[in-house]
């Protein structure tokens, strides 16, 4: 059961107790999604516990789906979630999806985006959609965007968080990293929100390219190709939107 009450296999009325079984129904659910319009994949996994994944085997999960459900050990469950976690990556990388992952304001200690490190490098086909700036720890996902070319940058509610913090923070992304690396969602619940959302974020996005161009960065043709990337072509791009 996750943070939100979700439990697939109640929500999808199966009772799966192999581990292999129980990814070939990931795998085929997952690609009935997309066939009916479903773009990419999110882990919200940063409000249950630490984001990224140790090595875990199908013998070790699978001893995990035997135990008493009652009271599992933790260390039990953390084997069966790695390598779940694991597997989803490999689907996303089969199935042309890109994995959204939350990082940043989530349980804490857990959050920092280098955590996720371990599983960027072991699946270089998986693009990993790296969401809110990894805030507090942004200088983190700057260094991951710059070395990992499976690694993209979702601006979304950053500058809801700090505005002078994503000013911040896309300034040296665009140092660090090709601009069409880095997309902005909304990621809100209301309309209301998701207004303020975008005016927050062209606030910043203007800011930060005027400041740009003033230094003679970049051109003004430049900035312009950039924020229209940003707000739109990027996401096209990486999430295979046709339109």
């Amino acid at each position: 059961m996750d943070h939100n009450g979700n439990n697939v296999q109640i929500t999808f009325g199966q009772h799966i107790e192999d581990i292999k079984t129980y990814t070939d129904f990931m795998y085929r659910t997952i690609k009935a999604k997309k066939d009916e319009g479903c773009s990419s994949l999110k882990s919200a996994i940063a409000y249950e516990r630490s984001i990224g994944a140790d090595a875990a085997t199908a013998e070790e999960a699978q001893s995990a789906m035997g135990l008493d459900r009652n009271d599992p050990p933790e260390a039990a469950i953390r084997k069966f979630q790695d390598y779940v976690l694991d597997a989803i990556c490999v689907i996303a990388a089969d199935l042309k999806m890109p994995l959204q992952i939350h990082t940043g304001l989530g349980i804490m200690i857990g959050s920092n985006p280098m955590q996720l490190q371990y599983l960027i490098a072991k699946h270089p086909k998986t693009v990993f959609v790296l969401m809110h700036g990894g805030y507090p720890w942004m200088d983190e996902l700057c260094g991951l965007v710059h070395v990992y070319p499976n690694v993209v940058v979702d601006l979304c509610w950053l500058p809801l968080i700090s505005s002078s913090a994503a000013v911040r923070f896309l300034h040296e992304l665009l140092e660090v990293c090709n601009g069409d690396k880095i997309v902005w969602g909304c990621d809100t619940w209301t309309s209301e929100e998701s207004w303020g959302a975008l005016l927050t974020v062209a606030d910043v996005l203007a800011t930060v390219l005027d400041e740009k161009v003033s230094a003679g960065k970049l051109s003004k043709n430049s900035a312009l190709l950039l924020a229209d990337g940003i707000m739109r072509n990027n996401a096209k791009l990486w999430f295979c939107l046709n339109s």
